[in-house]
């Protein structure tokens, strides 16, 4: 009579088990932080959590928003990647991390403006100006 050896069939139950939970773990943390196909406008309100760093972002979107018209400011938003990238996260850490990214790079290639008497960068202007107006 041959002897079986329950080692061997819960070392393989037990390997079986550890890859489920390790990729319902990694399931569970891409989709809260997962990137997504930028589809649609309704997106740029992802750009929110960087309105809060900037000061004065009422009146310097309004100013700006006067200036270059709507056009202008999609067109803008497009020729920024960080901030491009930023729509397609879904964390708001990330995101936050690629506008101030972005903040950093306009300022480094010196791509800033004064409005409203505030020294800010581009990407700024059109993150502010995006905010739709106060009624």
């Amino acid at each position: 009579m041959r002897m079986r050896y329950p080692g061997r069939r819960l070392f393989l139950f037990s390997a079986a088990g550890l890859a489920a939970a390790g990729v319902l773990g990694f399931a569970a943390s891409a989709r809260y932080c997962d990137r997504r196909v930028l589809a649609r406008l309704h997106l740029l309100d992802r750009l929110d959590v960087a309105v809060a760093d900037i000061a004065g972002a009422a009146e310097i979107g309004r100013s700006y928003r006067a200036r270059v018209g709507d056009g202008t400011l999609l067109s803008e938003l497009g020729a920024r990647p960080a901030l491009l990238e930023a729509l397609e996260y879904t964390c708001p850490e990330t995101r936050r991390a690629l506008v101030r990214r972005q903040f950093r790079e306009d300022f480094r290639t010196g791509d800033i403006l004064v409005e409203n008497r505030w020294v800010v960068s581009r990407s700024e202007c059109i993150i502010a100006a995006l905010r739709p107006p106060a009624a």
